[in-house]
């Protein structure tokens, strides 16, 4: 788990740890499915007096091909990374990216005193 955190190739584990292509892969694929998940589970709150944070949201949506059929509900994702200490998170929420909604999920998730940056 730490040569996928720390963004090595998978090379360098088969190298270094003397195992297949295939176990490597998996590994790999396990992280990926697992910390995303887990980083949407945390609490954790990001940010402090002369911090810099940015956050950002993206429609999670299904579209209907030529607006035709049924409507699909879509999910907003919403997220923030530290620039100091590039600590993330992440939260799915299904309601509307009105102002009240985004207000209390950055007050929940980034500290006070925190300089944020968004588009």
């Amino acid at each position: 788990m730490r040569h996928w955190a720390s963004r090595r190739p998978v090379s360098d584990v088969i190298e270094d740890l003397k195992v297949s292509s295939r176990t490597a892969s998996d590994w790999y694929s396990f992280c990926r499915d697992v910390c995303p998940s887990d980083m949407l589970k945390c609490e954790m709150k990001i940010g402090g007096v002369l911090s810099v944070d940015e956050i950002d949201k993206t429609s999670l949506k299904k579209k209907s091909k030529y607006n035709c059929g049924k409507r699909h509900p879509g999910c907003l994702l919403f997220g923030g990374v530290d620039r100091t200490t590039k600590k993330r998170f992440g939260v799915l929420t299904f309601e509307d990216r009105i102002k009240r909604t985004l207000s209390a999920l950055i007050r929940k998730r980034v500290r006070p005193g925190t300089l944020i940056m968004s588009d």
